[in-house]
């Protein structure tokens, strides 16, 4: 994983699925991370209305997270200062950015501030642990299935005019 780092201050591209070399290389550094590296209580906002579920997180600064691997296309907004790793390569990211991706991605990330990653995507779930499953087979390995209660969930419904 260590390449040259491409900075955007805009990134127009999208983010692809992951190869497998990339994804093999992202497990090796979070099972090395859950060897050696303390963890950090992140919070989780989800949202689930008509069809659309998001969740948020804020990395604080200073911070390497893994995600799970990442099955359904979705659109990613980041607002912050962060290294990206997009199969393999490192992009930093720096301001606000709404990026469309692929399904089959998984990602390490590095905040160099505090930022905050919301992903979209559309879904037919009726409970935020439906779609966590729809979104992903690494649901144990979700902050927001964790034991923390800093998990904030927010469900409505299609409002009826």
């Amino acid at each position: 994983m260590q390449k040259n780092i491409q900075q955007a201050s805009v990134f127009t591209g999208q983010i692809p699925a992951s190869s497998n070399l990339a994804i093999n290389a992202v497990k090796r550094l979070e099972a090395s991370m859950r060897e050696e590296l303390d963890t950090v209580d992140i919070s989780t906002h989800h949202t689930l209305h008509d069809g659309v579920y998001s969740r948020t997180i804020m990395i604080p600064a200073g911070h390497l997270v893994v995600g799970a691997k990442v099955n359904v296309s979705s659109t990613i907004i980041i607002s912050g200062d962060i290294t990206l790793y997009v199969d393999g390569d490192p992009v930093r990211l720096i301001g606000y950015h709404v990026i469309p991706a692929d399904a089959g991605r998984k990602q390490a990330a590095y905040a160099h501030l505090d930022t905050h990653v919301t992903m979209f995507c559309q879904t037919e779930a009726e409970t935020i642990e439906e779609v966590e499953a729809e979104c992903t087979d690494e649901c144990e390995k979700l902050i927001s299935r964790t034991d923390s209660d800093n998990n904030i969930f927010q469900v409505t419904r299609e409002s009826k005019q």
